[in-house]
This record gives structure tokens, sequence and C-alpha cells, in this order.
């Protein structure tokens, strides 16, 4: 999986668990607030194990461009992920 598929699938998962969040917040629904909320944390959490720089290993935040800001290494986000 490459990285920029690995950010997408991340944030897919974060936005559901968003959306299933303020459904059960409307609904009254106590096991879908939760549900939801397990769902973005884990988006969340995919997202910083998952999408880092594959020279220094730090996460590469929301608007990071073609290279690291930390090492300057260039990011291959449609080559494969060596960390996953």
């Amino acid at each position: 999986m490459t990285l920029r598929e690995t950010r997408r699938a991340a944030a897919v998962v974060a936005v559901l668990g968003a959306w299933l969040t303020l459904v059960g917040t409307q609904a009254g629904s106590v096991w879908r607030m939760g549900l939801g909320l397990l769902a973005l944390l884990g988006g969340l959490i995919l997202d910083a194990a998952q999408v880092r720089c594959p020279a220094c290993g730090r996460w590469l935040r929301w608007d990071s461009g073609p290279r690291c800001a930390a090492c300057g290494a260039e990011i291959p986000w449609d080559g494969e992920n060596s960390s996953t």
C-alpha cells in the first residue's frame, strides 16, 4: 500500500468515525457515539503510525509536500511503502 493510499484510508476511517459520532449524538445513541469515536481515533492513529518519512521516520503532517520537512528527503507518495 502506498503512502497516499494509506493516508486516504486513514482519512476515510476518521471522517466516517466523525460522521457516526455526530449521528449517534443526534439520535442519542451511546453505542454509535462510542463506535464513531473509536473509528475517528483509529483513523488518526493509523495515519500517525503509518504515514512516515522513509528516511527519518518522522510523521508526515497533513500539509506535507514532495519533501520531508524534517530531513528534506523526497517522499515517494505513490511508491510502495516499506514501513507497512
